[in-house]
């Protein structure tokens, strides 16, 4: 750019220091994913990693299919749960929202087939939630995410089948909202696009497919935590529908959201010498171009 007089040069010294300030000032655009692979014992010795929580459903329960506790459906009683029927094919679109200041998170999604009208003998759509509060002693921090499938296809103590091949549960993760809870600000989301899936063996026996991704220590440490995820699952069959042959968990995905530590941090601010350097830094540039223009 050519500068033509000695107040663009002003605009130009004034802009550039203020420019500076508002980088040292201004909070995280967004914040960094690792994707730290599939193996999960590996992920949790490296973090340290505790879990806060998990979603998880299944394909054929007794009378529920969807969970969300501690541990899914295990290990005492999730906090919330609910029945739907699977269809073969779809994808179901889902949301979990993470609030740090309550210690909830709530998993959304939207059942096409959720309630029969009986008048207009159509079904109507709406949306489907369970949701979680975490122990309040200490709030926890959403920093990392499992995404796990499993098909079994070994026989019950009844010798039936009750999944058959070419059965398959798929669990995806679409974007990745995050806030920075030193300021109680929203940042830019991450689009991931990723997604496990597991397809029955062609032996008896299992599949498992795991997926693992933590926020890096610098945005951990600043206080980043996942305040939004959306995604999709979906569950294919052929000739055995896994839910009415009441599959239950050996056709299911979990969801598991983790606290790696390191979660905390302040952020300091420029030191008034610093602002002042960094204005003078300005101010000598419009001198030192005035003087050569002047020459």
């Amino acid at each position: 750019m050519k500068i033509k007089s000695t107040a663009q040069l002003l605009g130009v010294g004034l802009g550039t220091a203020l420019g500076s300030l508002a980088l040292l000032s201004a909070p995280a655009f967004s914040a960094t994913l690792i994707n730290e692979g599939n193996d999960e014992d590996a992920f949790i010795d490296k973090y340290g990693i505790t879990k806060i929580g998990e979603v998880e459903c299944k394909a054929g329960g007794s009378s529920r299919e969807c969970f969300f506790g501690l541990n899914g459906s295990s290990t005492g009683t999730p906090q919330s749960d609910l029945d739907f029927v699977w269809s073969n094919g779809l994808e179901y679109q889902y949301t979990l929202t993470w609030d740090p200041t309550k210690n909830e998170a709530v998993f959304t999604f939207f059942d096409p087939f959720k309630t029969f009208d009986s008048d207009l003998e159509v079904f109507i759509g709406g949306d489907r939630s369970i949701n979680y509060t975490f122990e309040q002693q200490e709030l926890d921090q959403f920093n990392a995410f499992g995404l796990i499938t499993k098909v079994d296809t070994q026989l019950p103590s009844n010798g039936q089948t009750v999944v058959d091949n070419n059965t398959t549960i798929t669990l995806g993760v679409d974007t990745v909202e995050f806030v920075d809870g030193d300021n109680n600000s929203v940042l830019s989301p991450e689009t991931l696009n990723i997604s496990v899936s597991s397809t029955s063996p062609t032996t008896l026996g299992q599949q498992f497919n795991k997926l693992f991704y933590v926020i890096n220590d610098t945005d951990r440490a600043a206080g980043v935590e996942i305040g939004k995820m959306t995604g999709f699952f979906s569950l294919d069959w052929d000739d055995i529908n896994p839910q009415t042959s009441g599959a239950n968990a050996r056709v299911s995905f979990e969801l598991k959201l983790f606290d790696p530590p390191g979660t905390s941090s302040t952020v300091t601010t420029p030191e008034p010498t610093v602002i002042l350097g960094l204005l003078g830094v300005g101010t000598l540039g419009i001198v030192s171009k005035k003087r050569k223009t002047e020459v």
